[in-house]
């Protein structure tokens, strides 16, 4: 356990700016409202944030855009923040909309316009129109790219239920999308959504490109609608069994009776609705990309039950993981019945399901990666309780995956308040944070483990996992030195967001009730949630077993709200592991202002001390942060890689209505067919 020095802790409420989405498009300079600016930083870090829809109405008059509708808060259009520091004694801010071409769709089927009948509708984590498809919102995270023979870097803006987009690094605008809409499968949808132009291709958000080799490597997935509802039955069916043995063989029973139904109908569907796996490789300038399909050793295809949230890559292998953030009817069923809160309540009693209780981790060996063939072998693993992310060592010691992870134990950051829940403060204005994620219902562990690749034996001596009552409660976050993880991680920082009443549902709390791994009793963690856990940062020390623990942390003031750290070099500093300063987005409350989002810095060496430098402007509307990078320098993309939007949905239009052809024409292509100046 830690031994750093622990603050007592203080219950305040949730900062209400959380909800406060900022979307407007500026470039300022930031002001130093406290401390003082180092001088050896530089670069250019990147923040993105999901920044409501074009057509959502702020909730208060504080709120630029949100969600709205009880949908979750990471459902919307990608806001890119970029933190210029190439300029001595200052912080430029220059944000943008990732607009694509299903942005211009949205912007121009709103409410009011002509084609309003052809409009999106925002669906939990979703955002969808029946004539036209899914949103492609890529608000998620971003992957750095730079080939060998490239001088200056490239940077790909990536969410997992649609393909990655390149952006230019220097205007922000959108690019090119990563492989035509003909190379990546579309999941197979009911109710004739096969047949839209913008298809739901499911990814991964935390894509991989190598710098060493020049291989960008993503997935392409979609569950079976077969084993989603055999999960949800099976779930629905035991759950109020306490008989171990019972509701395993109920589970195992529907499962079979499930197989058998979907291999009956096969004949029948030709196909559809299975699930799928393929993994990706792009070499970031031929225009075609290499497709393999994922079997495991038996040659059936891997089943994907929650996410792919993120894949790891290292020289000798490619490790995928079922990760726990669901992604099903849970997620998009959210809202249906609109005026109906108990009717939705049972809804969602019936259609969601908890997240495994266990992790598979899929590991492929790249030498497997040939051109010759379309299939590849994984080899399966399972990690005792879930994660969301992981870091993997580059290098392969002795041939072992290293890998370091935190296990978000009975937390399901998928899941958002919604308009029929309880939260444990209810006393409060319960529709406050409708959209937020919900909070943890039992202590988080960190983790690093030693995995045979050729094997997939987890090396005992070698791994290690831990929790601690102060500093592992929601661990979302990371953040490590460099611009892609190195050889060989010696550090790596965590953010957790602590314990808030106002996110602690008595849904989830039932839902958990009889969670595998549960070590704190769940009255425990209502009256820890009810006393306020303060966001803290944290520093692991990820160089041997023994050496495995928190060397350093900074616990928020009661009342802050952090998130999306982000490690940023000194200058000249050559890689040193701590040598560099990490950025937090810090959200409170204050009753003078309508802005409520201050960027601190920390020294990366020295978290305990407090952040040296607090930044922010007027203009600047911080809410519920994402995933953050760095770069070194950036320059106009000069890339010759690129994917003209007429070409990339010509065919599919073309099988469309009149009206969505002509829609197109007027609202969509003339964006991305400006005649030169």
């Amino acid at each position: 356990m830690s031994q750093v020095p622990r603050d007592p802790c203080t219950s305040a409420p949730l900062p209400e700016g959380l909800m406060n989405l900022g979307a407007e498009e500026i470039d300022v300079r930031l002001d130093v409202i406290e401390g003082e600016l180092p001088s050896d930083l530089y670069g250019h870090a990147f923040l993105i944030t999901a920044a409501g829809s074009v057509a959502a109405k702020p909730q208060s008059p504080n709120a630029v855009f949100t969600s709205g509708g009880g949908n979750s808060l990471f459902n919307g259009d990608g806001l890119i923040y970029r933190f210029d520091f190439d300029r001595p004694g200052e912080v430029h801010l220059k944000t943008r909309l990732a607009k694509t071409p299903c942005y211009y769709a949205d912007l121009a089927s709103t409410p009011g316009n002509p084609d309003a009948n052809l409009g999106f509708d925002n669906l939990g984590l979703a955002r969808l129109s029946f004539p036209l498809g899914f949103r492609n919102e890529i608000n998620t995270a971003f992957v750095p790219i730079k080939r060998s023979d490239e001088e200056h870097w490239r940077l790909a803006v990536t969410w997992d239920a649609g393909r990655p987009y390149e952006i230019d690094p220097a205007t922000l605008e959108v690019a090119t999308p990563i492989g035509r809409t003909d190379e990546w499968k579309a999941a197979d949808l009911p109710l004739g959504m096969n047949n839209v132009p913008f298809q739901l291709a499911l990814t991964g958000a935390h894509c991989f490109f190598d710098p060493k080799t020049d291989e960008f490597f993503a997935v392409n997935w979609s569950f079976s609608f077969f084993s989603l509802f055999a999960k949800i039955i099976a779930y629905d069916w035991t759950k109020h069994i306490s008989i171990k043995w019972l509701k395993y063989a109920i589970a195992r029973l529907v499962m079979t009776v499930t197989r058998f139904i979907e291999w009956l109908l096969k004949p029948i569907l030709h196909g559809k609705f299975e699930g799928f796996l393929y993994l990706l490789r792009w070499d970031g300038c031929e225009q075609d990309l290499k497709f393999w399909k994922v079997v495991l050793p038996n040659g059936r295809a891997v089943e994907i039950q929650q996410s792919l949230h993120q894949l790891g890559v290292t020289e000798d292998y490619v490790i995928l993981m079922d990760t726990a953030f669901k992604i099903g009817l849970e997620q998009l069923l959210n809202y249906p019945f609109r005026r109906n809160l108990d009717l939705d309540s049972k809804l969602r009693n019936i259609i969601d399901t908890p997240q495994l209780k266990d992790t598979p981790i899929y590991i492929i060996r790249r030498q497997d990666l040939t051109g010759d063939r379309d299939t590849v072998t994984a080899r399966k693993v399972k990690l005792k309780r879930e994660a969301a992310h992981f870091l993997v060592d580059y290098e392969n010691p002795e041939g072992k995956i290293i890998l370091h992870t935190a296990h978000n134990c009975a937390w399901d950051p998928s899941e958002w308040v919604r308009d029929c829940d309880r939260t444990e403060r209810a006393a409060d204005n319960p529709h406050t944070f409708v959209g937020m994620p919900v909070g943890s219902t039992d202590v988080n562990w960190v983790g690093r483990y030693a995995i045979d690749g050729e094997t997939g034996r987890i090396d005992e001596v070698r791994s290690h996992c831990f929790y601690d009552r102060q500093y592992t409660w929601a661990t979302s976050l990371y953040a490590y030195n460099g611009v892609l993880p190195p050889n060989k991680l010696e550090s790596v920082y965590w953010i957790s967001w602590g314990c808030w009443p106002e996110l602690l549902t008595e849904f989830m709390l039932d839902m958990y009730a009889g969670y595998k791994y549960r070590e704190i009793p769940v009255e425990e963690v209502k009256r820890i949630t009810g006393e306020g856990l303060q966001t803290n940062l944290c520093r692991l020390d990820t160089t041997s077993k023994e050496a495995f623990a928190i060397v350093d942390s900074y616990q928020f003031p009661p009342g802050y709200f952090a998130n999306s750290p982000q490690f940023i070099p000194r200058k000249d500093s050559e890689g040193e592991p701590d040598a560099g300063y990490l950025a937090c987005v810090v959200v409170y409350h204050d009753e003078s202002s309508a802005k409520h989002g201050e960027v601190w810095l920390f020294d990366a060496a020295n978290l305990q001390a407090g952040p040296r430098c607090k930044l922010a402007h007027p203009q600047v509307n911080l809410g519920i942060s994402i995933h953050t990078t760095w770069l070194p320098e950036i320059a106009p993309r000069s890339a010759l890689y690129s994917i003209p939007v007429r070409e990339d949905y010509g065919e599919l239009v073309a099988k469309c209505s009149p009206q969505v052809r002509e829609f197109f024409e007027k609202a969509v292509y003339p964006y991305f067919e400006r005649s030169p100046i």
